[in-house]
C-alpha cells in the first residue's frame, strides 16, 4: 500500500536522488517536536551522527547553491560521548581539530572554550542528552549557557532521550526544556519510537 501511495524509494543519497514525501513528512513533524526550522532524515542514529561530523568538517561543492567550507571547524566532545561520534571524528588530529571536556563538566568545558576561542570561530560543541554508558543525564541548560557565551554551535545527541520527556513527565523536563537552545538535535527512532532511523533537527541554512 505505501508503495502504491508513495512510490518506490532508493537508500541512495538525497542530494542526487531525491526524497520521499513520507519522508519529508516526517522532518516537518519532527522540526514541530523539537522547535527547529528544518530536519533531515538518516538510515539510522549512528549515520546521522558520522553524517553530521562529516559535513561540519568537510570542503565540497555540488552546486552553485549547494556548496559548504566546513574545514575549519573544530569539535569539543564530552569524554563519554557514544561510540559513534568518536568513530565519525577519528579522521580529525586530536589537539588541532578535536578537543574533549570532562564528562558533564561545564567549568572544564569553559575553561577550554576561553582557550580555543582567541584562535578559533567555528566551534562545535558535541554532547548527548542521556548516556548510555552510564546513564546520568546531562547538565544541558548549564552546558548550553557556556556554548551561547563563547558563541559556540551545540550538537545533542538525543537519542536516548527523545519522546521520554515532556508536559506530562516532568521526570528532568527541566533539562529537557534547554534542548530548544541547542543549534543541532539529533534523534534516533530505534528506541523510545521502536523503529529504524534517525534524524537532525537545526537551523534552515545549515540542514540545507
Amino acid at each position: 500500500n505505501a508503495c502504491r501511495t508513495y512510490g518506490l524509494t532508493t537508500g541512495g543519497s538525497r542530494v542526487t536522488q531525491g526524497v520521499c514525501k513520507a519522508h519529508v513528512e516526517m522532518e516537518n513533524e519532527h522540526c514541530r517536536l523539537t522547535g527547529k526550522e528544518r530536519a533531515i532524515s538518516f538510515a539510522s542514529g549512528l549515520l546521522a551522527n558520522i553524517g553530521f561530523i562529516n559535513a561540519m568538517s568537510s570542503k565540497f561543492s555540488f552546486s552553485p547553491t549547494c556548496n559548504i567550507d566546513n574545514s575549519d571547524t573544530i569539535f569539543i566532545l564530552d569524554r563519554d560521548c557514544h561510540w559513534s561520534l568518536w568513530k565519525a571524528t577519528s579522521h580529525l588530529k586530536f589537539g588541532k581539530q578535536l578537543f574533549v571536556f570532562r564528562h558533564n563538566d561545564a567549568n572544564d568545558l569553559d575553561t577550554i572554550l576561553a582557550k580555543l576561542t582567541r584562535h578559533h570561530s567555528k566551534m562545535v560543541v558535541v554532547f548527548e542528552s542521556v548516556y548510555s554508558a552510564d546513564g546520568t543525564i546531562a547538565p544541558m541548560e548549564a552546558l548550553l549557557d557556556v556554548c551561547e557565551k563563547y558563541k559556540a554551535l551545540s550538537f545533542v545527541d538525543d537519542a536516548n532521550g527523545f519522546l521520554i520527556y515532556g508536559p506530562k513527565q516532568r521526570l528532568f523536563a527541566h533539562e529537557f526544556e534547554a534542548l530548544k537552545r541547542a543549534t543541532f538535535v539529533m534523534v534516533s527512532f530505534s528506541k523510545a519510537v521502536g523503529l529504524e532511523g534517525g534524524a537532525i533537527a537545526g537551523p534552515q541554512a545549515f540542514i540545507h
